[in-house]
Order: C-alpha cells, then sequence, then structure tokens
C-alpha cells in the first residue's frame, strides 16, 4: 500500500512539473524530429528575448516531457585566421577615455571581427572601432559596443564589415569615473580574416502591420513592435508615399521622474533627392535593448505621406542540440532560465545532421499583463477629494496594463499634470506616456461681404487654453488666395491683423493649409479669418480644425471596476510614484487602450463658486459700481475743510 501511494505521487509530481513547464510561458515554437540526431535551427526572433548581453530566456523540452541541454551560437568561423594586433600608438583622448591605433598591417586584410579582452576584470565601458580603408581615410564601423565580463574575463566581440582594412583604431570610454584619463590595460585584440564557414543567420522581418504612427509637437513618431527583446538589428527599410528628405533619430522610450522619455541611440540624415522613391536605409547595427523600436522622423516639409512599408532586418542565433527521442521537441520563453549566446560553435569539428525549421510558432498574449499584476502589486496612499474641481470616470473591464489618454478639456486645462487616478478610495500609480497630436473640429460662423468680396470667418475655441498647436482649414478647386488672422481689440473694440499668410492650390483636389497656432490668441474664445478674393469667385471652407496635444497615463489596473481622473487643484502638485521597479516591463509591454469619460464637474472652492456666480448674475458690475462711488464720495468729504464750531 505504501508503495502504491508513493508511485502516486511520482506520478503527480512529474505531472505538476510538466504541466508548469508548458503553461507559464511566453512564446513557443516546436521542432519535428524523426530520428536521433544531432539537430541544427535558427531561432526565430519570436523566441529571442535577451534579458542580459549574451543571455537569452530559452528552455527546450523533449518528447518525455523533460528538459534537454542545448548550445545557441551566432555563425562558424571555419578556417578563421585569428591575427593578434600590436598597438602602434596609445593616447589618451579629451573625452576622458584613451585611444589604440593599430596601422601599418603587413597588407590590406579582410577583417569581419575583432575581438578585444580587458586586463582589468573591473573595467566596463564601451568601445568605438574605425577602420582605414586607404591612406588618411577612416570609417566608423561600429559606435559605442558593450565592454562586459563573461566567464571571469571582461571583453568585447564585435562584428564589423567585411572589407579590406590597412588600420585599425579603437576609442574607448568608461562608465566608471575612477578610469577616466586613464590608459586601462589591454590584455589582447585579435582580428579574425576569411571566414569560410556559416554566416550570420539574416532575415528581413515584415513589420508593416505591427507600427503605430503619431504626429508629434515636431516630428512624426512610429512605434515598430519587434516580435523579440534585444534583438540583433542591423537595419530599419521605411518606405513612404512621399520622398523623405530630413533627419531621424531611432531610440527606445524610459521611464524617469514619472513621465516616460524618448532615448535616441541612433541618429542620421536624408540630405538629397533619389531619381525614385527607394524606401529610407537606417543602418542601426546594434542589440536592441527593447521590445519597441522608436522612429522620430523630422522631416524638411510638415508632411510625411502614408507609410507603406516597414521591414527590419535581424541577425539570428542558432540552437543545436542532441535528440535521444523522436518526436516533437518544445522551445519555450518565460521561464527565466538564461543561457548564453557564443559568437561560434564550441565544437568546430560538429557534425550537423538534421537543420530543421521551427513550426507552430506562438505568443502567449496574456503572460506580460499577468506578469506584472502579479510580480509588482502596487497601490497608492489614500485618497482624498477635498479641492478638486472636477472628474472623470474610466471603466476597466479585466485588470491588465492600460494606456488612457485625456480627452480635449482636460488636455486644453493648464494644470493636466495636477491630477490623480483614484480606484476605491486609493490612488493609483502611474505614469505620464508621451503627448499625442489630437484634432477637433472647430465651429465656425461664415460670412460674406459681397461689395468687397471678403469671407470672414467667425471661429469658436471650446476652450480658451495656451495648448492649442495648430489650426487646419480644408477646401478644394484651383485658387490662390491672402488670409489674415485676427484676434479682438482690448475692450471689444473691433479686430486687429496679427498674421498674413498665402493659400495656393494648383489642383482640383482637396486642399489643407495648416497654420501654427499663433501665440497672440493664447487665451481667446474667439478668432477670425479673412479671405480676400480680389475678382475670383469665392471659396468654400468646409471644415476647420484645431490640433492639441493630448497627454497619456499609463498604469497598472489590479482590478475591473470604475477608474477616476480628478483634477483642478492647483494646490498639489506633479505625482510622484515609485515606478522603478517595473519601468523596464512597462516599456517592453504593450498597453491596452482605454478611453476618458466625460468631465464631470465638483462643487467648487466656496468664495470663488460665489464670487463666479454673483457675476454670472449681472451683479457683480454694479456692486463694484457701488463700491467705487462710495470710495470717491468718502474722498470728496476728505478733501472738504472741516466746520469750526462757529459755524463758518
Amino acid at each position: 500500500m505504501k508503495m502504491k501511494w508513493i508511485a502516486i505521487n511520482i506520478v503527480f509530481c512529474f505531472y505538476i512539473g510538466s504541466q508548469s513547464f508548458s503553461q507559464n510561458w511566453r512564446t513557443q515554437a516546436t521542432l519535428e524530429v524523426d530520428k536521433e540526431a544531432v539537430v541544427e535551427s535558427i531561432l526565430p526572433p519570436e523566441l529571442v528575448y535577451t534579458h542580459k548581453e549574451g543571455l537569452i530566456d530559452l528552455t527546450l523540452q523533449a518528447p518525455d516531457g523533460n528538459p534537454r541541454p542545448f548550445e545557441l551560437y551566432m555563425k562558424e568561423k571555419t578556417n578563421l585566421e585569428a591575427v593578434p594586433l600590436k598597438p602602434k600608438r596609445v593616447e589618451l583622448n579629451d573625452k576622458g577615455g584613451f585611444t589604440w591605433l593599430f596601422e601599418d598591417l603587413k597588407k590590406a586584410q579582410t577583417i569581419t571581427d575583432l575581438r578585444i579582452q580587458v586586463k582589468d576584470r573591473s573595467y566596463v565601458g564601451q568601445v568605438t572601432v574605425e577602420g582605414q580603408t586607404e591612406p588618411g581615410k577612416w570609417v566608423k564601423l561600429a559606435e559605442n559596443q558593450a565592454i562586459y565580463r563573461v566567464h571571469q574575463s571582461c571583453w568585447a566581440s564585435i562584428d564589423i564589415p567585411d572589407q579590406d582594412y590597412t588600420g585599425i583604431r579603437l576609442t574607448f570610454h568608461s562608465y566608471d569615473k575612477k578610469f577616466d584619463q586613464k590608459v586601462v590595460a589591454i590584455e589582447s585584440v585579435t582580428a579574425f580574416i576569411n571566414p569560410n564557414g556559416k554566416p550570420y543567420a539574416q532575415r528581413e522581418l515584415n513589420l508593416t502591420g505591427n507600427f503605430n504612427l503619431v504626429e508629434l509637437d515636431k516630428c512624426f513618431e512610429i512605434k515598430v513592435f519587434l516580435p523579440g527583446l534585444g534583438l540583433n538589428v542591423t537595419r530599419l527599410d521605411l518606405q513612404t508615399q512621399v520622398q523623405f528628405k530630413g533627419s531621424w533619430e531611432a531610440g527606445i522610450e524610459e521611464i524617469a521622474a514619472g513621465k516616460r522619455h524618448f532615448k535616441k541611440l541612433v541618429s542620421g540624415q536624408q540630405r538629397h533627392i533619389q531619381d525614385r522613391n527607394q524606401p529610407l536605409e537606417l543602418k542601426l547595427n546594434r542589440f536592441w535593448p527593447g521590445k519597441i523600436l522608436v522612429l522620430r522622423l523630422k522631416p524638411d516639409i510638415e508632411y510625411l505621406g502614408a507609410i507603406e512599408k516597414v521591414n527590419v532586418t535581424v541577425r539570428l542565433p542558432r540552437i543545436v542540440f542532441k535528440a535521444d527521442l523522436k518526436g516533437p521537441y518544445l522551445l519555450q520563453t518565460g521561464h527565466k532560465q538564461m543561457q548564453p549566446v557564443f559568437m561560434y560553435p564550441g565544437d568546430l569539428n560538429r557534425r550537423i545532421d538534421l537543420t530543421l525549421d521551427m513550426k507552430n510558432i506562438e505568443s502567449n498574449l496574456q503572460y506580460s499583463t499577468k506578469s506584472l499584476i502579479e510580480e509588482y502589486k502596487m497601490q497608492g496612499a489614500h485618497f482624498q477629494a477635498e479641492g478638486y474641481t472636477w472628474r472623470s470616470i474610466a471603466t476597466v473591464s479585466e485588470p491588465g496594463y492600460y494606456k488612457m489618454k485625456l480627452n480635449a478639456e482636460a488636455s486644453l486645462n493648464p494644470t493636466y499634470y495636477h491630477i490623480r487616478l483614484v480606484h476605491n478610495q486609493n490612488l493609483v500609480p502611474f505614469v505620464y506616456g508621451r503627448k499625442e497630436m489630437q484634432t477637433l473640429a472647430l465651429e465656425y460662423e461664415s460670412q460674406l461681404d459681397s461689395q468687397e468680396n471678403r469671407s470672414a470667418l467667425i471661429v469658436t475655441l471650446p476652450f480658451s487654453s495656451e495648448n492649442w498647436q495648430a489650426i487646419t482649414l480644408q477646401s478644394e478647386g484651383i485658387f490662390n488666395r491672402t488670409l489674415q488672422l485676427c484676434k479682438k481689440k482690448p475692450g471689444n473694440m473691433g479686430w486687429e491683423s496679427i498674421q498674413q499668410v498665402h493659400w495656393q492650390n494648383k489642383t482640383t483636389d482637396e486642399t489643407y493649409l495648416k497654420l501654427r497656432f499663433p501665440r497672440a490668441l493664447s487665451g481667446q474664445e474667439l478668432f477670425k479669418i479673412e479671405i480676400d478674393h480680389g475678382d475670383n469667385q469665392p471659396i468654400e471652407i468646409h471644415s476647420i480644425k484645431g490640433s492639441y496635444l493630448s497627454p497619456t497615463l499609463l498604469f497598472l489596473a489590479h482590478q475591473a471596476g470604475e477608474y477616476a481622473v480628478f483634477g483642478g487643484n492647483n494646490e498639489i502638485g506633479t505625482p510622484n510614484f515609485d515606478l522603478s521597479l517595473v519601468r523596464k516591463e512597462l516599456m517592453n509591454s504593450l498597453p491596452n487602450e482605454i478611453e476618458m469619460g466625460p468631465i464631470e464637474k465638483l462643487q467648487q472652492e466656496a468664495w470663488k463658486g460665489k464670487l463666479i456666480q454673483i457675476f454670472d448674475s449681472g451683479w457683480g458690475l454694479y456692486l463694484i459700481l457701488g463700491l467705487v462711488t462710495l470710495l470717491l464720495i468718502g474722498l470728496i468729504v476728505k478733501l472738504f475743510p472741516k466746520m469750526d464750531s462757529s459755524g463758518k
């Protein structure tokens, strides 16, 4: 009987172990093996989740439900000649680092890789590589490559473009100030020449359906959602409907001081017009430190056009393992089992029996949300509602990671940074995301002076604010007009011109005129647009829209229900929640978007509410006139001389 219970327990434990192995996963794929063999496959980008430099979160399960060992490497180095480089000159530079110069190689060598080993194991920094292709001509090959500790040594392995070089220059810079203006001993610098083995497994990924485009204040921002984390991205190809000419920046987003910030990693410019509309090619050449690639485009003209194609080229690791059983082998990420990725295979003489492709690639859509909610149970302090003048209710259907965009009324309120998010009478920690450009149709009254042949458009702004960004007019037809933007004079004494613009359209198609919102209109409720038609037929304005930047809130909802945004309290400061533990996870997760509800006015402060009520009723003016009259009577009485006792 005792042996029976032991057997049951063993089976139960095996079942639980296999279930926990397969259920708590982020992404997975299978390899169908039909015989015992040494198997090699290229890891798909969905299974690349790099948490540390060179370490990937990956597990391999055999058909019997138990894990199996495996090896990851990037490329082969068969017949690769390793050439040690000796420095010709070492010198300090003006940025606190130092430079090693390797010149006068025996002959021009086709160098494909460099390996640098530093003697001081505490050294942590980065190195920039330049190559000399001809006398006096130096080309930057790799920039800010990390030097890190691996297996008790401090080193860097750098891939450079395969080309003939007559010299190499290395510039080192440390993150630690103790190494400033100090030459650190280098154990060795090795160049690898003329490989004949397998090259990098390079794949071009079509991510045209996996990006988000928004217009910001001074640029267009494209968020490209990568299928993996820490991918080795070599380049990005962007095809736009209108040929792009201008500058660009690529980077990631970080959370600091309760706000979401853009961190630039690479930048460049497209200076010339091409003979045909070729894709914009961005050379990135780095392990991307996030799951989202943020691209900011600043065209020379304030127009981008439609995005037609987004392709990203990546280098993928290869996996090798010994299949001792026939059947499906399951690979999964998300178990936080870190595995190193080597540049080259450990056994150069190893024979590969089967080369297979991964199948059944799946993503667990709930993994990131569940992990964030379960691991980071953060809650703010108890909320006090006194002093707030408005609130808005948003409904969350289930626990998760959310983004809420502020509506027009809240966005155009100058105190939108003084808001709080509340659930069940407790503050909900949140951070501010990026501000996104939104448009709002503006009401206007059109008047035509037939004698002068001039149109006047009286435009009403629904909210008087300094946060308006632009005004856009829509019309159609062939025309050339001069427009005057006018604001009201003080004391409501007519209109005065503040800006003159020209609007021309040479086709019969729809046309738009976008103007930056003039600062002179800040705080105004009305403005006027005058159009002089000359001897031509008046043009018809189809719409007038106002643009504004809408802030976004990012937060974790641990429960479903109503979440309230409170605002209008000028006595409180900017929210300051401790989200440092969760910021990296937030940046690598895609939030669900929810709508902010309508603004609900709350009871105003007593004295302020009474004053507003008095002036709105019309009695405020009479009250002021009465006070002024009493004051003048008092002054007159004081100025006249007093009579003495005799009546004089």
